[in-house]
């Protein structure tokens, strides 16, 4: 579902550049440069992204989802910050 379902529906997956793949900035970089709408990860990733977004705000993200783990209680507040 979390691949082709998207495509299915006409969505795009993208991944940062190079070797990027375990470099928050590089995920930011990626989210800024491909205008991405919608993150989909598990919460401790996205904690990553929040701890080194380097002082980015993404305000094109419009939908995140978290599963998998337990979403801290202080993310949610995090994560309007970076993505209003």
């Amino acid at each position: 579902y979390n691949i082709f379902g998207l495509l299915a529906a006409g969505g795009t997956i993208v991944f940062a550049e190079g070797g990027g793949r375990n470099d928050p900035r590089a995920w930011t970089d990626a989210i800024l440069k491909n205008r991405v709408t919608v993150w989909n990860s598990v919460p401790a990733q996205m904690q990553l992204l929040l701890d080194d977004a380097g002082g980015h705000r993404l305000p094109g993200l419009r939908q995140i989802m978290l599963s998998g783990d337990w979403i801290p209680v202080s993310q949610p507040g995090q994560i309007s910050t970076l993505a209003p």
